[in-house]
């Protein structure tokens, strides 16, 4: 009897099995139209887009600026503006930080395009990487519904942000980390892997410093692959190289495209926070010499230290949008990204909001992974299997970046919670395929497809259900309200009261 036709003999996935090519095709399709599809309306700025557009027409003028953040996303952003939109003014905001306002000239098309594009592209990740541990096209298919179909990342990734780029590096560093690890007998294969595994993550940090949790993966390859100190050294050696290649290619060209600083109508330039020692090498234009180079990126370390850069969280504040990360996994809270009046009693928003299935099947799916881990370690050692490899890591990583925001003084918000997020995602489907057993009934693979799929579909009323909110759609005051199911959220309509749980917001 043949065996199925998404496995090989040896009991590896088959990436070119007709199973497997359908349901990498309809998460691609499916991703498409909930995130590429008209991603350039609302044709106006929202949350952070009005700064990372000032920073990408700098680079597309030669303007010297230091940004809070790396400068991979902000780049991708100038890239996109230049191909889609090359005619298009685009020296509005040269002499400021943020953008103040929003010139009828622009189109949001080619600053979205690459967030965009990235962000969709990162839902057929996800789906590899749950084939590669779970062995199942169909479950992979369905535990995608989770990203392609939550609320907040379509409406944050939708934008000109920086989380559209940092998700598609991250996952792809995840994904290389689990083709290490189950490659890492394929001497021909195990170099290159090594190579783009330092690339992506040099590319990841290169967009955002959070990023920086999936070190945590170069220790956890380690211990796989000991005691092979050869292949250890090997994967060291050219991660490093792909790196801080990449990493030193990402600055240069930084600072080859932000040579000149910016002079207002009296002649005086604008160099940010630039040290004397730095506006020397600026004005002596060395920008992309070796110390150039090193000044600029010992800058922006020095920047992104970012707690002197926003205030500190204050929940007393009626206009607070930040959240403690503590209550993150419960969505905590929605943040009025955008909103405008449609008519009395009806109006249109952009909703940083949960979809509350997605985020209540990743917070389980943490509490899954800890209690089996738990109960790996000191109940059931007989019973362990490759896959508390992987839940061990990727809860580690969860916990270890949790406790890391937690630590920093300025405010956060909700969707600094996307990377664990997704990691939730990851551990639900690891967890969920380590259960045997409801009560005295047994779960056949096809019970667990059954499951599975009703979970899809709950995840996709769902969606449907807080999607006016996600699309700039018209809806009325009632019918917002009736969507806000829970306290912690905050959702409100535009006007309404603002109420906390644990504070009492006053005007400030």
């Amino acid at each position: 009897m043949k065996k199925p036709a998404a496995k090989s003999q040896s009991g590896q996935v088959s990436l070119r099995s007709r199973q497997t090519v359908w349901c990498l095709l309809f998460v691609i399709i499916a991703s498409w139209f909930t995130y590429f599809q008209n991603y350039e309306y609302p044709n106006r700025f929202f949350w952070d887009e009005n700064y990372n557009i000032a920073s990408a027409q700098k680079y597309l003028n030669d303007t010297f600026y230091i940004g809070l953040h790396p400068p991979l996303g902000r780049l991708l952003m100038a890239l996109g503006q230049h191909f889609i939109s090359p005619d298009e003014p685009n020296n509005q905001y040269l002499d400021k930080y943020s953008a103040s306002h929003f010139s009828e000239e622009i189109t949001m098309k080619g600053y979205r395009v690459f967030p965009v594009l990235l962000g969709w592209l990162t839902a057929p990740l996800l789906f590899l990487i749950f084939l590669l541990l779970l062995k199942s096209p169909t479950q992979s298919m369905l535990l995608s519904f989770l990203f392609i179909f939550d609320n907040a990342l379509v409406v944050h990734l939708r934008g000109a942000m920086l989380e559209g780029a940092l998700l598609f590096f991250s996952m792809s560093t995840i994904l290389l980390f689990i083709l290490l690890v189950e490659k890492r007998d394929a001497k021909k294969l195990f170099p290159w892997f090594s190579l783009l595994f330092g690339i992506t993550l040099a590319c990841a940090i290169g967009v955002k410093v959070l990023a920086c949790i999936l070190v945590l993966l170069i220790p956890a390859l380690l211990y796989k692959l000991y005691p092979n100190r050869r292949q250890s050294a090997q994967f060291l050696v050219l991660t490093a190289v792909g790196f801080f290649v990449t990493y030193l290619v990402i600055w240069q060209t930084h600072v080859l495209l932000t040579n000149t600083p910016y002079k207002d109508e009296n002649d005086k330039a604008n160099y940010y926070s630039a040290s004397e020692q730095y506006r020397q090498i600026i004005d002596a234009g060395e920008t992309s010499s070796p110390i150039g180079l090193f000044m600029a990126i010992r800058h922006s370390i020095r920047k992104v230290g970012f707690q002197q850069s926003a205030p500190a969280l204050n929940l007393c504040k009626v206009s607070e949008n930040g959240s403690p990360p503590i209550l993150w996994p419960l969505g905590s809270h929605a943040i009025m990204y955008t909103s405008a009046t449609v008519k009395d009693g009806v109006s249109q928003y952009l909703y940083l909001q949960a979809n509350p299935v997605v985020w209540i099947i990743g917070l389980s799916g943490v509490l899954f992974s800890f209690a089996y881990v738990v109960s790996t370690l000191f109940f059931w050692q007989g019973r362990a299997t490759g896959r508390v490899f992987y839940v061990s890591v990727f809860l580690v990583m969860y916990v270890g970046y949790m406790i890391a925001v937690s630590r920093i003084d300025r405010v956060m918000y909700l969707y600094h919670y996307f990377i664990p997020l997704v990691l939730s995602f990851i551990l639900f489907g690891l967890s969920f395929a380590e259960i045997r057993s409801i009560g005295p009934t047994k779960l056949t693979q096809a019970s667990k497809d059954i499951i599975l799929m009703i979970l899809a579909l709950c995840i996709f009323i769902s969606f449907q259900f807080y999607r006016p909110l996600t699309y700039f759609v018209p809806i009325s005051d009632e019918a917002l309200q009736r969507r806000a199911i829970f306290p912690l959220w905050e959702l409100r309509c535009r006007g309404c009261e603002r109420k906390r749980l644990w504070a009492n917001p006053v005007n400030t």
